[in-house]
């Protein structure tokens, strides 16, 4: 076996993302309410990332850009938010062309790249455009030593590549290397079905058949916990977290040493982090909450673990407490690698090296989207067929809720404000895009013709019935701040609770969201500075919350 070796001045580039993992379900993160709410504390072990954590620069702080993958991916790949690189949704895309992505940066100033995409999400919204290799390996079927040793011999110094691991994601395929899902998980699979009478007392699944396993998962998912059978939150959290520890003690673990054993760490900045995370949430008809990502945008999903491990080239064992965001992970690795960026539409990120050496002590925004894709294409066939085309087909979607967050204060708007160009578009379209982007309402031609009648007669014009949409918004709670100091769990809506006094607060976060979604920059030195609460006030408002039984 022959070791790579770097001996180019230039370091090398690895990214870990692990798809679905919570920040708070790293051990190293100190922060064990989640786990200790739900009794499986004790199912937490994450050695190897806890590792990287007291070895690296550890971002206690991280918030993802979107709820799903695709959007998020391509965020923290091109350093713009959705509303400017274009990838919105779950098959968002394409890409806009203005924007650059890591590896174009990277090959211009001539790193080798590569990217293993198991189901080529990002491939195909134009996330990885221009990196040289991308690999579609399947984590559940292949044996990732392979990868790891075809890398090491395709890649030639410096180079950057970029590994998807789908291990925690749900339905919870976390691997006890070498041997596919975790056993709990399929032993807990085969107690649910026979609790449903869906298996036979004395019968058993097949542990190695992994593809049958995850069939029989989202089985149990769309017929039962979707339509509230049960109790899914507490029923899936112990075996995401056993999930976590699978993942951690064996395929992270054997990853890591396999890239040291092939010298691929050798003056190597590695990078740990997630694309969102996972949460509690009540669904539309389900009794109980279910645990999932693609719902609102509490901290569950939104707060993501970020660790930079580059010993010798940053400082070991450093911990950044500060609110960074994904869009900062392009900044910061073309500071470190300096690389100048390739000439393009200019990134919503910055660098992180001014915080990591002490130079900066300032918070960067988090805005995270979620845009919805209409149900119709949900479905496997859709799915497929852009996997296969390698592009985005024709779709309808909608931004189902954008919000902002400071280290006090979490704003959030459900819809989105109409533009100009829908308010003056033809009837048709004006009513459709009131429905669709205010309303959240997929097109019902009978709700759309009543609309249009009722303009039409003169009944009601155009801007009533924008105030009337916005007035159901408004009282149907679709606008939220929280007080995330004074109440983290996110249980009060403080404009729920008295408007007229948390309004100023909210009107900046409000106008600084709209800015974004209109897709417009504004350089660093221009940026909203929000005012945040005494320890004093946050207190105060805590007992006041308390006081009136809202919190815990």
């Amino acid at each position: 076996m022959v070791r790579m070796k770097n001996s180019t001045g230039k370091p090398n580039i690895v990214v870990l993302m692990v798809d679905d993992l919570r920040a708070d379900c790293v051990c190293a993160s100190g922060d064990r309410r989640f786990v200790e709410k739900y009794r499986c504390a004790d199912l937490l072990e994450t050695p190897a990332m806890d590792s990287l954590a007291e070895t690296g620069v550890y971002f206690t702080q991280a918030m993802t850009c979107a709820s799903n993958t695709p959007p998020s991916v391509a965020a923290m790949f091109t350093g713009c938010r959705g509303p400017v690189n274009g990838v919105r949704s779950l098959f968002g895309g394409p890409k806009n062309p203005q924007v650059r992505t890591l590896w174009e940066h990277l090959s211009a100033a001539g790193y080798d790249t590569a990217a293993c995409d198991p189901h080529g999400f990002s491939e195909f919204n134009g996330t990885l455009d221009g990196c040289a290799r991308v690999y579609h390996s399947n984590w559940f079927k292949e044996r990732h030593t392979a990868l790891l040793k075809t890398l090491s011999q395709d890649l030639k110094p410096p180079f950057a590549a970029y590994l998807h691991l789908w291990d925690v994601h749900v339905p919870y395929g976390a691997t006890a290397y070498p041997y596919g899902l975790h056993k709990p998980f399929v032993h807990y699979l085969e107690r649910t079905l026979r609790d449903y009478f869906l298996m036979e007392p004395n019968t058993a699944l097949e542990h190695t058949d992994i593809e049958k396993l995850r069939e029989t998962w989202m089985d149990i998912w769309h017929k039962h916990w979707n339509k509230g059978a049960c109790n899914p939150a507490e029923a899936q959290i112990p075996q995401y977290v056993q999930g976590v520890t699978a993942f951690d003690k064996g395929r992270l673990a054997s990853i890591l040493k396999g890239f040291e054993r092939f010298g691929m760490l050798d003056n190597t900045i590695l990078i740990l982090l997630a694309d969102h995370g996972e949460t509690v949430n009540y669904r539309l008809l389900s009794l109980e909450p279910l645990f999932q990502h693609s719902c609102l945008p509490n901290d569950g999903l939104m707060h993501i673990p970020f660790i930079i491990n580059a010993p010798g080239i940053l400082p070991s064992g450093k911990t950044i407490s500060q609110q960074v965001s994904t869009a900062d992970l392009v900044p910061t690795l073309l500071d470190l690698c300096g690389v100048t960026p390739q000439p393009g539409h200019a990134m919503d990120g910055r660098s992180l090296l001014p915080l990591i050496r002490g130079e900066d002590d300032s918070d960067s925004l988090a805005y995270c989207e979620h845009c919805a894709v209409a149900p119709q294409y949900l479905g496997p066939q859709f799915q497929n067929a852009c996997m296969e085309a390698k592009s985005n087909l024709e779709f309808e979607w909608a931004v189902m809720y954008r919000t902002l967050r400071t280290p006090q204060y979490k704003y959030t708007e459900i819809g989105e404000p109409l533009t100009e160009r829908d308010r003056q578009a033809e009837l048709h379209e004006f009513v459709r895009a009131l429905c669709r982007k205010v309303m959240l309402q997929w097109d019902d031609e009978t709700e759309l013709r009543k609309r249009m009648q009722a303009i039409e007669s003169g009944d009601v014009t155009r801007e009533t019935m924008l105030t009337n949409a916005a007035l159901h918004v408004r009282t149907a709670m679709y606008e939220r701040l929280h007080d995330l100091q004074a109440d983290p769990d996110e249980q009060v809506n403080l404009l729920g609770l008295d408007r007229e006094k948390y309004w100023p607060v909210a009107r900046p976060l409000k106008e600084e969201l709209d800015r974004i979604h209109r897709g417009t920059l504004v350089p660093q030195s221009e940026k909203t500075v929000f005012e945040e609460k005494t320890a004093g006030e946050v207190d105060a408002l805590a007992k006041h919350l308390r006081g009136l039984g809202y919190i815990d």
